[in-house]
């Protein structure tokens, strides 16, 4: 509708007509319109204005003088206006009319509101009571909604609408924001939706929207939205010139969320599972879905609330219905996949889980079920009760309340890996019985039900170690040194836990001693003091009771000392004798508390003093001194004038620590032993008294059985106290038990500790001594020359024997070096390469084909096995200078570690087996013999060879001198006590063979001889009867 008035201005007085007004604007509303104008005539305070609606004449206004703006009301909303300005002077003179055109704005839709909401989908209507020929829609998304991209707000222009319209939702850059929404003419009522997943994100196919009844309703259906999504629209009004109204009430609203579909259950086990599905209309981008799953079960519910595809539940129970949702913070990305996984579950239960989507406000689709049944129940928690050094007792718990499951048990020890134990119980506890002490077992516990297994589950534990046994103690001044023995299969597993403590409790001292090691040096004791020991052994998480030892200090001598010469030490009759005698005058002097005297004597000069002769020192020697200072001195005329102990007064200072002499000093002008003599007291005259135990105990072979039978009564006590020296006075003891055990501690190992040759050594207190090493050449590293070996002595030669360690992976290389560059012809192998599950001794040698072991190869050419040894022959030759030379290995199988063989003859046998060969080969050739550490049973045969020849030619035995000997060029040759016993036994063996006529006592054995009629003879030397001679 168009109306148009005219405004006519009257001027008043003479003169010129006024000029037209100009710049008019005009401000509407639905029912009215403002006008403003401009005039610049001179008189303009004088004019009036006439406004007309040209339309219609009788409606005109006339506005007073010298008016801006005029407001015309009573219009209608959406109507065209055509206005006619007329200045008017006062002398009622008309100047020209001006027009304006004006549109006023169309009424606010009202009630918009959403009749119809699906997944992608919603059908908006509103009133239209204003006759308005267009609208425009402005719809954007908001809250927890993601933006809508490419369009955060989209305006969507409606026009030519009639009822039953729809509109397709913007999704590309590509799509136009003014959208032409088509009519719907047939006017038809419409019927619910079906199933909104068959929906189209921009079309709508052959299903309608429920219509909207009313004639002054409009409806527009607006497709292609987004799932779960919350949107606010707003409707403007426009008139048929595009003037646009006020917008009307704001509607806000949220799609429904999308459908579920192909629900799979995997990862199926007793307690848990995981389901994973499919989502209608995603489109790859990031939905903040959450979803809520019911699970059939039987009694409690649980809410649980997650914010991603993929979820845990804790806790569930079979049949029981729970209401879990999944929401929360915003996610940003996700995978593409959908899956939740529900875990604690009821072993071996059948369940149901209907799931929904659900939108952020709540808004859910449809659901999807799917039923699956669980695994069997699986053991858990493990946990040992108690454990002993022969049972230990387990209980576990499982996940599933079920009765009537049987466990079944798997037990495997560490050195019996493939060997298995099995039992079975009906309880969740069990005590395993007959266990090896200080063993590692690994426990398998697996749940069944009716036939079913379910999960296993393991453990593994240690038993508790044996108690430590037979410690041994050997002390010098200040000096404990403490040996232990563990019979358990793996002691060199076991650490250890040492406390001594004094004999007055004042001071307790604790350490621990590393992986493997069966001794430990105690140092700064006090002399004379008592102390007991303790060890522990501790192997994982256990600990073995405690093995208990007291021992004393070696003190002050006694003044019975004072009477034995160094005559009587070489007879024999004494272990400690006086070497010296000096007579200090000191007058007129007063010595204050920080003065001392300094006196330096030479020991073993041969020098007489005061009728004591101070003989020579033995090579290989070991001594200790002590001071006796005298304040008045008395002498024995019936004993020679020596000193007479008893009636003099005299103080002894405490030993020194052990000084050991070189194989060879030359002339020995003694060890030099400074002394500081405190000045507290007059000294009148000093008495050095030495003391060296005897290193050797010759025995005639006519006397051997009788001194055998002596030292084995009581247990072998004799042989007991000669070896560990268990003597009945503390001064004894001292003396002994420094003697024998500690013989050779105190030499150098300084290459071996070295920290390039540290993992050349299988035991880390098996070290060999620099002054007897065997030096190999050095190629590439100075410490290329470095191999754990000592040469040894034998019967004819500083050099008879090479004692060596087992070889190491690391090793191998340079023990075949050392057989090459030390001309060695036969090897004495004397341990299993692996003995109780531990590897002892690495196979060095090849069994079929030739070996490379650096520039030395290695082939065997025989091999025969028997019983209690096995011999091998092999070439060995040298890459570089391509000579080569035969090598015999003398493999004894049958000798424990720690032990001694069954009998003395098969050792005997073996012996001479070896030496026979060894008549064959050059002279200057050493035997190489070895076990794991080379020390024990290396040091047994070497010293039953050096027995041998002691008896034959020189009728005398010297079972102590001998070992003494051994221990001076490696440590801890002949380790123990039975392999000391055991050599005694194979000397009475020996010497009662003699008597009897067996001299050869290899022909006792007449298996050990006929192996040699399969062996094809050494190439250089001849062959007689039958065996390599």
């Amino acid at each position: 509708m168009s109306r148009h008035f005219f405004l006519q201005v009257l001027c008043t007085g003479a003169g010129a007509a006024p000029s037209p007004v100009f710049g008019i604007e005009a401000v509407s509303s639905p029912t009215s319109v403002e006008l403003t104008w401009k005039h610049n005539d001179s008189a303009v305070s004088e004019y009036t204005y006439r406004i007309e609606n040209k339309m219609e004449k009788n409606l005109t206004f006339t506005t007073d003088k010298n008016p801006t703006s005029y407001n015309i009301t009573g219009l209608s909303p959406a109507t065209s206006y055509t206005f006619s300005i007329t200045p008017v002077a006062a002398n009622q003179t008309f100047g020209d009319p001006t027009d304006k055109n004006v549109t006023t704005e169309p009424l606010p839709v009202t009630d918009l509101r959403v009749a119809f909401m699906g997944v992608t989908q919603a059908l908006l209507t509103w009133s239209n009571t204003s006759g308005s020929a267009s609208y425009r829609m402005l719809l954007k998304s908001f809250g927890n909604s993601p933006e809508l991209t490419p369009y955060p707000s989209i305006n969507i222009s409606i026009y030519g609408l009639g009822a039953h319209s729809f509109c397709p939702f913007p999704e590309s850059k590509e799509t136009q924001n003014d959208l032409q929404v088509t009519e719907d003419t047939n006017g038809s009522e419409r019927s619910p939706v079906a199933n909104l997943s068959q929906l189209h994100r921009s079309f709508l196919d052959s299903v309608d929207p429920p219509s909207v009844q009313g004639p002054s309703l409009l409806e527009v259906l607006l497709t292609g939205l987004r799932p779960d999504t919350d949107y606010r629209a707003v409707v403007y009004s426009q008139a048929a010139d595009g003037t646009e109204g006020q917008p009307g009430n704001e509607e806000v609203f949220t799609t429904n969320s999308s459908q579920v579909f192909d629900i799979r259950a995997v990862n199926i086990s007793a307690t848990n599972m995981t389901l994973t599905w499919k989502i209608k209309y995603n489109d790859g981008l990031s939905f903040p879905y959450t979803y809520k799953i019911h699970v059939a079960g039987e009694t409690n519910s649980l809410n649980q609330t997650v914010n991603k595809t993929e979820a845990v539940i804790h806790g569930l129970s079979s049949s029981t219905l729970y209401n879990i949702t999944e929401g929360g913070e915003k996610i940003e990305n996700y995978t593409t996949g959908n899956s939740f996984t529900i875990e604690k579950l009821k072993p071996g239960t059948t369940y149901h889980f209907e799931i929904f989507p659900r939108g952020p406000d709540g808004t859910e689709g449809p659901s999807r079920t799917v039923g699956v049944r669980t695994d069997r129940s699986a053991v858990i928690d493990i946990r040992v009760i108690s454990v002993g050094t022969s049972e230990m007792q387990l209980e576990w718990g499982n996940t599933d309340g079920t009765s009537g499951y049987n466990y079944h048990i798997v037990l495997v020890s560490e050195h019996s890996p493939h060997e298995t134990n099995k039992t079975t119980v009906s309880q969740k506890a069990v005590t395993l019985k007959g266990l090896t002490p200080g063993t590692l077992y690994n426990v398998t516990i697996s749940p069944e039900l009716e036939k079913v297994q379910g999960d296993s589950s393991s453990i593994a534990q240690y038993t508790r170690p044996s108690n430590v046994s037979d410690i041994e103690v050997s002390t010098n001044a200040t000096v404990a040194v403490i040996w232990w023995k563990y019979l358990d299969p793996a002691p060199a597993k076991f650490s250890y836990c040492l406390i001594l403590k004094a004999g007055d409790d004042s001071n307790v001292t604790k350490m621990v001693i590393h992986t493997g090691i069966t001794s430990v040096t105690i140092a700064d004791l006090i002399p004379g003091s008592s102390y007991e020991v303790e060890i522990f052994a501790k192997v994982g998480n256990v600990t073995a009771s405690p093995g208990r030892r007291l021992f004393c200090m070696a003190g002050q001598p006694s003044a019975d000392v004072l009477k034995y010469t160094y005559g009587d030490f070489k007879k024999g009759a004494s272990d400690t004798y006086v070497t010296y005698l000096i007579r200090v005058e000191e007058k007129g002097r007063s010595l204050g508390l920080s003065d001392v005297l300094k006196y330096e004597i030479n020991v073993g000069n041969q020098s007489t003093t005061f009728g004591y002769y101070n003989g020579r020192l033995e090579p290989l020697g070991s001594y200790r001194v002590c001071v006796a200072g005298f304040t008045n001195i008395t002498y024995n005329l019936q004993n020679g004038g020596l000193i007479n102990g008893n009636e003099s007064y005299v103080s002894f200072s405490q030993y020194s620590d052990a000084v050991f002499l070189p194989q060879d000093p030359g002339v020995i002008c003694g060890a030099v032993f400074g002394c500081i003599l405190g000045a507290l007291a007059i000294v009148a005259v000093g008495g050095f008294i030495f003391w060296r135990k005897k290193r050797s105990k010759l025995i005639r072979v006519e006397n051997f059985e009788a001194y055998f039978k002596k030292q084995q009564a009581d247990s072998n006590c004799g042989f007991a106290e000669e070896y560990e020296a268990r003597g009945h006075k503390l001064f004894c003891i001292v003396v002994k038990l420094w003697d024998l055990k500690l013989i050779g501690v105190s030499l150098p190992k300084y290459t071996a500790e070295v920290a390039e040759n540290r993992g050349k050594n299988r035991y880390n207190n098996v070290l060999p001594y620099d002054i007897s090493r065997v030096r190999l050449s050095v190629q590439t590293h100075s410490t290329d020359d470095y191999i754990n070996a000592n040469y040894v002595p034998g019967y004819h030669s500083k050099k008879d024997f090479i004692a060596t360690q087992g070889p190491l992976p690391n090793t191998l290389k340079d023990f075949w070096r050392m057989v090459w560059e030390k001309n060695v012809y036969a090897i004495v192998m004397l341990t299993k390469c692996v003995e109780q599950g531990r590897t002892k001794c690495e196979e060095y040698w090849p069994s079929k084909q030739a070996q490379d072991y650096g520039d030395i190869t290695v082939a065997m050419t025989s091999e025969v096995v028997l019983p209690e040894w096995t011999v091998r022959d092999f070439v060995v030759k040298n890459m570089q200078t391509s000579e080569s030379h035969p090598m015999r290995q003398f493999h004894f199988t049958s000798w424990p570690d720690h032990g001694v063989p069954d009998t003395t003859d098969l050792l005997i046998n073996f012996r001479y087996l070896v030496r026979d060969y060894m008549k064959q080969i050059p002279p200057e050739s050493p035997i190489l013999v070895h076990c794991s550490a080379g020390v024990g049973r290396t040091g047994t045969f070497i010293a039953i060879d050096r027995l041998i020849y002691q008896i034959e030619n020189e009728n005398t035995v010297d079972v102590y001198g001998i070992v003494y000997d051994l221990r001076m060029h490696r440590p801890l040759m002949v380790q123990t006590e039975d392999q000391y016993v055991f050599l005694n036994q194979c000397v009475l063996d020996i010497i009662r063979a003699q008597k009897d006529s067996k001299v050869d006592l290899i022909y006792q054995n007449t298996t050990a001889m006929t192996i040699y009629e399969n062996l094809e003879p050494v190439s250089m030397f001849g062959k007689t009867n039958g065996y390599i001679a």
